[in-house]
């Protein structure tokens, strides 16, 4: 075994071998697909590979707002395109129309797919329509070392009769080879958010209030429980049926800059600055890649019922933006919160009487391209805080596929700044869960790789590389390798060490 890890990790001048993500296919589809429809293709891995990114050709014009739902079934999607019951979501993701002809990227959660021949199809939702190409028997098959692909028919409903083909679908597919496995340390975030698909837990009752503080803290939040103050608005209501801007009596320090005024969306979000869109549904990567915003209570709520008000404290250091008695759109029971915005940069999210049904997402985000933190259960993570910078944890990751008699490079990056020294280890062993290092002074760090084999390498700014030479040996096929990573970070934590999640990789042919 020794000598096998011998063989793989001698050291050697990076090669020159690179994954060859993004799979890419024509852009030059028309705008033929109906909103809600479905587009399939078959793909087929040599490798197992984690897909982390999409852009599609969108028919719509550019700002439209709209989502994609990735479904995969075993083999083939041939014969299967009307029988939803024989495919599975593997992730969903929103996103901005570029236009027609543009890639528009979707930001879906990543998924992995094992070695194998798959179906595919990516379902539009919300203003997202399909653009995609005529096959003619010579277009429709795209390849490359990792990924094939070929396509493809077409549905103007998901799962529904078919269009007349064959088509070709408009992408650019992402991925990563391997699959990860575990958590790195640390991730740096700047928002937060909980997403409740039913459920809402935040609520309060018509006379006692819920609440939750965003303590300003100079660059950031800390969020902690909050006061359960509420005011009773004396204003005029707002009859606030899209949205308004409101200004307020001091300038509010946020992070990322100041504002004088408030835009109140009726949807139950607010923003210091004028440019968000709002689906009507709320969605996390339109938030994340938007302006920045509040969400006390981002949901699909009808103001044409009950009152949104906006107050000013007599003492002019306080201002209200309430929502009372607002029902769901899909029910009758009656939703009343508000958001208080204190002149030292304070925000406290308060919940009285809420249906606890319908979608709904509460958070911030300084938005524009800010990372996803992830779901959040807020009521039983209090208090937390929020960081002044977004940063990945450390990352490992593989530059090609791992075949026999190739020399793959192990990457190793998002290093901490003033990382001097990095370790790559690869092992037989995986730990999955991983083993907690808080005991060595690694608190939030785990290992998850046994310690066969440790290569020291020389940082150079924030990554490290070891090639992989694996010998052109058969009964190398199918072995299956762990590998972790990690970097010497003065300061991160006690011991000043970092290490990044696992990864598992498969030899093949």
């Amino acid at each position: 075994m020794r000598q096998l890890f011998t063989a793989l990790i001698a050291a050697a001048v990076a090669a020159n071998t690179f994954a060859q993500s993004p799979l890419r296919t024509p852009f030059n589809g028309q705008p033929l697909g109906g909103s809600g429809g479905n587009i399939y293709f078959d793909i087929s891995v040599n490798t197992t590979v984690t897909v982390t990114g999409l852009d599609l050709n969108i028919n719509q014009t550019a700002n439209a707002l709209g989502a994609i739902h990735v479904w995969t079934c075993p083999g083939t999607f041939v014969g299967h395109e009307t029988n939803q019951a024989f495919w599975t979501e593997v992730s969903t993701g929103t996103a901005t129309s570029r236009g027609l002809g543009l890639p528009t990227p979707i930001g879906i959660a990543p998924f992995v797919l094992p070695p194998g021949s798959y179906g595919m199809a990516f379902q539009t939702l919300g203003f997202f329509a399909h653009a995609y190409t005529t096959g003619t028997g010579t277009n429709q098959t795209f390849a490359n070392n990792e990924v094939s692909v070929h396509c493809g028919d077409s549905s103007n409903f998901p799962f529904a009769v078919l269009n007349p083909g064959p088509w070709v679908v408009n992408m650019n597919l992402y991925y990563s080879l391997g699959e990860h496995y575990g958590h790195g340390c640390y991730d740096s975030r700047r928002s937060f958010y909980e997403f409740f698909s039913s459920g809402f837990d935040l609520g309060g009752s018509a006379t006692t209030t819920n609440s939750m503080l965003l303590h300003y803290t100079g660059s950031s939040y800390v969020v902690t429980a909050g006061s359960n103050a509420f005011f009773t608005p004396a204003s005029a209501n707002l009859h606030d049926q899209t949205s308004m801007t409101l200004t307020l009596p001091f300038s509010l320090p946020y992070p990322g800059g100041t504002t004088t005024r408030i835009v109140m969306d009726y949807r139950g979000v607010l923003s210091p600055v004028a440019g968000n869109s709002y689906l009507t549904r709320p969605e996390v990567q339109a938030a994340l890649s938007g302006q920045p915003r509040w969400m006390p209570c981002w949901r699909d709520i009808n103001p044409f019922f009950g009152g949104t008000n906006f107050d000013i404290d007599p003492a002019g250091g306080i201002a209200y933006c309430s929502w009372i008695n607002v029902p769901n759109f899909q029910g009758a029971i009656p939703n009343t919160f508000q958001v208080a915005f204190f002149s030292n940069g304070d925000v406290e999210y308060r919940w009285r009487g809420m249906d606890p049904g319908g979608e709904t997402l509460v958070g911030w985000t300084p938005g524009l391209g800010a990372l996803d933190p992830g779901n959040r259960d807020i009521s039983t993570t209090l208090p937390f805080v929020l960081q002044a910078i977004d940063r990945l944890a450390t990352t490992i990751e593989l530059d090609a596929r791992p075949a026999i008699g190739t020399a793959p490079n192990l990457v190793l990056g998002s290093f901490p700044v003033g990382s001097t020294i990095a370790a790559a280890v690869l092992s037989f062993v995986r730990h999955d869960p991983g083993i907690d290092l808080a005991g060595l002074g690694m608190p939030g760090c785990s290992q998850y790789v046994g310690l066969d084999a440790v290569t020291m390498l020389p940082v150079g700014g924030a990554s490290a590389s070891l090639p992989l030479p694996i010998p052109n040996l058969q009964a190398l096929v199918g072995l299956h390798v762990f590998a972790q990573g990690a970097v010497l970070a003065p300061g991160q934590n006690a011991l000043g060490v970092v290490s990044s999640r696992g990864l598992q990789l498969v030899i093949g042919p």
